[in-house]
């Protein structure tokens, strides 16, 4: 009889432990949609030495991440590429200067890229930028794709 209790038992926490993750999912997804400040950019210049400004965004609210999307990766002369990742990071200004927020990533082209910002950086009204260096190969490019925050 124990046996049989703790197998329910383990049943309804599996089930109960996928409802929750859904609802999760579902409220992240929701938060996502409403309030976002999405600043999309086409073919913009990245240099393969240093890192290039790509766009900028205004926060909104209180939030901790950007969200960087690249959706094509162009060879510099803006000619179609088999290119497939580039370096990026973000900053945000503050008393008059441009700080770095968070770890340099790399990117890959057609994924979603999450950048968790500095806590000084995380509140409504701070400019963020996106800055990106060609990675691979490691030569100037051009690249089409948004820049997502609240």
């Amino acid at each position: 009889m124990f046996k049989s209790k703790t197998k329910n038992f383990f049943k309804k926490v599996a089930v109960g432990a996928g409802v929750v993750g859904v609802l999760v999912s579902t409220n992240v997804m929701a938060a996502k949609a409403s309030g976002m400040v999405s600043t999309p950019f086409t073919k913009a210049k990245v240099d393969s030495n240093e890192y290039t400004t790509v766009a900028k965004v205004t926060k909104k609210v209180n939030y901790e991440y950007a969200y960087v999307t690249i959706d094509n990766i162009y060879k510099a002369d803006g000619s179609d590429s088999k290119y497939k990742r580039i370096k990026g990071r973000i900053n945000y200004y503050q008393g008059g200067k441009w700080h770095k927020s968070g770890a340099e990533k790399t990117i890959t082209k057609g994924d979603e890229t999450i950048f968790e910002i500095s806590e000084a950086g995380r509140n409504a009204g701070t400019i963020l930028r996106f800055r990106a260096m060609g990675n691979d190969p490691s030569l100037d490019c051009k690249v089409s794709g948004h820049f997502d925050t609240y």
